[in-house]
């Protein structure tokens, strides 16, 4: 007992004081936050109740970053040689996930299609695009990366269909790629470029959140999938965000036309498009007539569509000429007219067709304006762009040396920008050529990412390679925009695949929560461990309170995120070293049973014990693990969280309980050992488990088969973690009734659409998948169709508000969380999950086969995991539509499930430890004798155990908070199933399989 003592003392005291040093910034940084929405409370005074949400919102960052700012070089306190700035509070404290203090994650996917298709100019080779669109469709059922599949995809095209002469004619692969290369050697070129292209991306993307304020944000790739993740804690500007992230920066500066160069083509696609014979016949006299006059009888605003006085002009219907409206002259400069917003992807189609362009000059190109132009946000213009050459602008954003933030010369918000010498070059001939026009009416074009910011009027030639881009920008896009500018250009574009916002509000109710359901967890171990267990009771207490002080300074010192199923993970944790000291307990008061002393039976009762806490973390560590390296999002935080707890559970359980009691025996003092219930119960039990065991494999068949017919016939309540689609928490003024609240999204949704109650009665969780595309969209579309989704949601649910707020303040304030998550990554979460079970499957089988030295034991095992994972699965599918709460099959369900396997292996184990132990001490017992008497020998650990971790389990269910509910619900469930099964199904079906296989058959 004594050896090592004083190296695990000093280890002990250096990890809590190093772990009390991270810890006080997390208890420093609650201080900070504290005064600081005091500090912005105050400045916000009373205006606070007439201002709208968004621009309260705007003014709260405002004094949060003046408070912010004022202790950014001085201290906000000093504590002996330590001082605590805002810079080293945020750095060292515990980092908060998304779910406990509101923010914003996305997931983007390189488009590696397009990086393709650029490599190869655009080849116009058939099997080239049927292979790309191959690889595409097999994408979204794949984990194989893009390149892999476009190697299948020309596999099965045929030899005959060669990929490396796409390429070999092209100057950037010379001498990389030649003609007679097969297509694994092509594959294997083009995988450098778009690795090259990927980690571009991902440069650009972390640059830019960088530099615009997101000073918290966490950008990461995933290696070889083309994926960045990026997460920005506190971010609540989800237009903004999302703007920022997918602006591909491709900046160029065009020549522009002027109307009365292209007017005539809107005549005649006006009449392209109306499609009758007879207007065709008058064709020339209308062409004879295009005056100013004439072409002011078209419809003056878009706006004005829907009048009474409609024609039956398809383009002119919803697109206005630039014509003054006092003179109906045309208005001399590059824009061509205006439509509503809600118009502009039909005129592109209009413009796109192949009758309508032929009707234009073939070096125009329609792009639109990037602000609106009218105050309501409604109206947009369209400019006529001028190529030259093959195409490709004069000057484009490589060019840019550098680009700041300014002010215009009417003091409004601007980008100014420097040039490189070369581009100052260029700039200059373009500026001269342009001011030099006879008609004094050239515009140059300022584009960025197919939209036009300005197109002033050049008077003179530029000298200096100096520029400035104008137009309706409040500050932070001003600033946002040069920070894009200047963290480059991406040359892949990146598609938002999954997103999540959770409002503040909701985090701070979590936080509460997730504290709380740990507090009281905590209590009532201490509380269960002193009452069954007295002064070694205590002990353990000690033993947990190092152990979470370890655990959460090793959180804060290492810069990890602790999420709300990091918190579950904390709360279980507690459990697992419970059940360590239960293991040892049991077998010092065995000791003490059989007539040794109390320091002997110390001795005894730690050392029989080692082998079996290791053996039994070891199994919830290989399922841990799993998780950590295979699971997604917030699951990576609790299994990083059930990770280290492990090592430090077994620790502070094991070393740190023994070097307590060391120290009352070196004082002669000795700890008592209360006498529990469960020793009343199963002292000197003999049950007759094994003889009944036939029963007990009837018993769990039939409700296996019961519940393998609702999954097959039922399923579950999959969320848009396995089918993709989005998800939205709605809070309401007052309590509502989620029936009700579908009934009237089914009418502007579909039928489709899910609400129901989440926790409190005045807030709902909606389901959707209207609009969502699981082939996947650009972009764009996505854009477009979140805000129909979300302006439907506001329809369907506005009337069920007492007090009605704005289409902005319900974004803004009534909806706490959305979720968006495309079919690709809901099926990488699918066939992760099925990998993650597996793996932890086959490592726990490998481990146990190992160590007990027979695979019959290790078959034992698994047969009792597979029981447990059909057996809970089962009831979830039964209960899904019975249950007050959510039992929405998600990762955090999987996670648990997952938990469950480790937990009841941690059991199996425990009994198979004993089983050992039986077997070399009385080899010449029948086997089912000495599986029974060790099944009997654990049952009070074992039934204690369950019942600790059941306990805080049903903490974590009745305070965890609503979005843990389905989690909790489950390892209840489980323990339940995991107890049973590590009695009556792990051991009897070891012993069944030894029976059978055995030459010595002795049942």
């Amino acid at each position: 007992m004594k050896q090592g003592q004083g190296f695990i003392r000093f280890v002990t005291i250096a990890m809590l004081l190093i772990s009390l040093y991270y810890l006080s910034f997390t208890f420093v940084g609650t201080l900070f936050s504290s005064d600081e929405s005091a500090f912005v409370k105050k400045r916000l005074g009373t205006n606070s109740v007439s201002m709208s949400q968004d621009s309260l919102k705007k003014m709260a960052n405002y004094y949060r970053n003046v408070f912010r700012d004022s202790f950014s070089e001085k201290p906000y306190m000093d504590f002996f040689l330590w001082q605590y700035d805002y810079k080293n509070i945020k750095k060292n404290e515990i980092k908060l996930g998304l779910d406990l203090q509101g923010g914003m994650s996305f997931v983007m996917e390189v488009q590696v299609e397009n990086i393709i298709r650029s490599l190869s100019n655009n080849s116009k080779d058939p099997n080239f695009n049927q292979a790309l669109q191959k690889a595409t469709a097999m994408q979204q059922n794949s984990q194989d990366d893009y390149l892999t599949l476009l190697a299948k995809a020309y596999k099965e095209l045929g030899e005959t269909a060669k990929l490396a002469p796409i390429f070999a004619g092209i100057s950037e692969f010379d001498g990389k790629i030649a003609v007679t290369d097969n297509n694994d050697k092509a594959i294997s070129v083009l995988r450098t470029y778009v690795n090259s292209s990927v980690q571009n991306t991902f440069n650009v993307i972390k640059n830019r959140t960088n530099k615009s304020g997101l000073t918290e944000s966490q950008v990461s790739l995933q290696e070889n999938t083309g994926r960045i993740i990026v997460e920005l804690p506190g971010a609540d500007d989800l237009p903004r965000i999302k703007k920022l992230l997918e602006a591909s920066a491709k900046l160029e500066f065009d020549y522009t036309y002027d109307i009365s160069e292209v007017y005539q083509g809107f005549i005649d696609a006006n009449e392209v498009l109306k499609g009758l014979e007879e207007i065709k016949k008058d064709t020339a006299k209308l062409a004879a007539d295009t005056s100013a006059k004439a072409i002011a009888s078209a419809p003056k605003a878009a706006s004005k569509v829907d009048s009474a006085k409609k024609t039956k002009n398809p383009l002119f219907e919803i697109f206005s000429l630039n014509v003054d409206q006092k003179n109906g002259n045309l208005v001399p400069g590059p824009i061509m007219g205006y439509a509503l917003v809600k118009d502009i992807d039909k005129i592109n189609g209009y413009l796109a067709t192949e009758q309508v362009k032929n009707k234009f000059k073939s070096d125009v190109r329609f792009l639109w304006s990037a602000q609106p132009v009218d105050p309501n946000g409604k109206v947009f213009a369209l400019y006529a762009i001028k190529m030259v050459g093959d195409g490709m602008p004069p000057l484009t954003g490589e060019a840019i040396a550098s680009a700041n933030r300014e002010s215009d010369q009417f003091g409004k918000p601007a980008i100014g920008m420097i040039m490189t010498p070369q581009g100052a070059s260029t700039w200059e001939k373009m500026t001269d050529l342009a001011s030099s026009d006879p008609s004094g009416k050239k515009c140059i074009a300022i584009v960025l990412d197919n939209v036009v910011y300005s197109a002033p009027t050049v008077q003179n030639k530029i000298s200096g390679g100096r520029s400035q881009i104008s137009g309706k920008f409040t500050n932070e896009e001003a600033i946002d925009l040069s920070n894009i500018l200047n963290s480059g250009k991406i040359d892949a574009p990146a598609k938002i695949i999954q997103e999540e916002l959770v409002g503040p509000t909701l985090g701070q109710d979590t936080i509460k929560s997730g504290i709380l359901s740990l507090i009281i967890g905590l209590i009532v171990i201490f509380v269960f461990m002193v009452v069954n267990y007295r002064q070694a009771g205590m002990v353990a207490d000690i033993a947990l309170i190092t152990n979470l002080l370890i655990l959460l300074g090793f959180l804060s010192s290492k810069g990890l995120t602790l999420t709300l199923p990091g918190i579950a993970g904390i709360v279980l944790i507690i459990g697992a070293a419970v059940d360590a000291n239960v293991i040892i307990y049991e077998r010092v008061k065995e000791e003490l049973r059989n007539g040794r002393t109390y320091l002997n039976s110390l001795i005894e009762g730690y050392k029989h014990s080692y082998w079996t806490i290791i053996d039994a973390n070891a199994t919830t560590l290989i399922t841990s693990l799993s998780l950590m390296f295979f699971g997604f999002g917030p699951i990576k935080g609790f299994a990083v969280t059930l990770t280290i707890g492990i090592f430090t559970s077994l620790f502070t359980a094991v070393l740190v309980t023994r070097e307590l009691f060391n120290m009352s025996t070196d004082k002669g003092k000795e700890q008592k050992f209360g006498v529990a219930l469960m020793d009343k119960m199963f002292m000197n039990s003999n049950f007759g488990f094994i003889s009944r065991r036939k029963i007990a494999y009837m018993f769990s068949t039939f409700f296996i088969v019961v519940g393998l017919v609702s999954i097959l016939t039922r399923g579950f309540d999959t969320g848009v973690d396995f089918k993709g689609g989005r998800s939205y928490v709605v809070t309401f003024d007052k309590n509502v009734d989620a029936p009700k609240v579908r009934e009237s999204l089914n009418t502007t949704l579909d039928r489709n659409t899910l609400v129901k109650t989440y926790g409190d009665d005045n807030q709902v969780q909606i389901t959707t998948s209207f609009l969502y595309n699981t082939n996947g969209g650009s972009n764009e579309v996505e854009k477009v169709n979140d805000s129909i989704v979300m302006s439907k949601i506001y329809q369907g649910v506005n009337g069920y508000f007492t007090k009605k707020p704005t289409y902005n303040d319900f974004v803004q304030a009534n909806v706490s969380n959305f979720r968006k998550i495309d079919a690709t990554i809901a099926d990488d979460i699918k066939n992760s999950s099925f990998m993650v079970s597996l793996i932890a499957l086959l490592g726990i089988f490998i481990y146990v086969a190992v160590r007990f030295s027979r695979w019959q034991f290790a078959a034992g095992a698994i047969v009792a995991l597979i029981h447990d994972l059909f057996f809970t699965l089962g009831i979830l599918s039964l209960l899904k539509d019975s249950m007050p709460f959510s039992l929405e099959m998600n990762q955090s369900i999987i996670a648990a499930v997952l938990t469950i396997i480790g937990f009841s292996t941690n059991d199996t184990v425990v009994i198979f430890d004993r089983i050992r132990e039986f077997l070399k001490r009385n080899p010449n017992d029948e086997y089912s004798k000495t599986f029974n008497d060790a099944i009997n020998a654990t049952l009070s650990r074992t039934v204690m155990t369950a019942t600790t971790l059941f306990i805080v389990s049903l903490v974590l269910f009745v305070f965890g908070g609503e979005s843990i509910k389905g989690f909790s619900f489950t390892m209840l469930v489980g323990i339940i199933v995991g107890t049973v099964s590590s009695i009556f199904v792990a051991s009897p079906v070891a012993l069944d399989l030894i029976n059978f296989f055995s030459k010595n058959n002795k049942k």
